[in-house]
């Protein structure tokens, strides 16, 4: 799992919860009529950022090599049309399609060896796990 995304993920659960918490409590704990309503305007606010996932547009992901990403696009379409494959399709079909993958999964390598566009941040954070 991506662990940046799940924490988003999270985020945006936290702050809808949040906000439902924030205007309840307002009632027990704000005597101020004129403070209650910026309070629960708040709570809202906040409920609203969490409900409408704004945390991935307020945090987003830091990685930017778009050619890495979009040859892993290309793979993981591949994957699926080899699973639509199945057992249905013949030698020279399933032969083709993984030979695409290989040279797909090669153009991968060498993308993620080259680092073009790669954030300075991410560099060597997932050179470690080869499979």
């Amino acid at each position: 799992m991506n662990a940046p995304r799940l924490h988003r993920s999270g985020l945006d659960k936290s702050l809808a919860i949040g906000g439902v918490i924030l205007i309840l409590l307002q009632v027990l704990l704000i005597a101020d009529m004129r403070m209650q309503v910026a309070v629960v305007l708040f709570g809202i606010l906040v409920n609203q950022i969490g409900v409408w996932g704004l945390a991935e547009r307020l945090m987003p992901d830091r990685r930017t090599n778009l050619e890495l990403r979009s040859e892993v696009d290309a793979f993981i379409s591949l994957i699926r049309k080899l699973s639509r494959l199945g057992t249905k399709c013949d030698a020279a079909t399933l032969e083709a399609t993984q030979s695409d993958m290989h040279e797909s999964v090669d153009r991968i390598a060498a993308i993620a060896v080259d680092g073009r566009g790669e954030d300075s941040s991410d560099q060597g954070s997932g050179g470690a796990r080869a499979a």
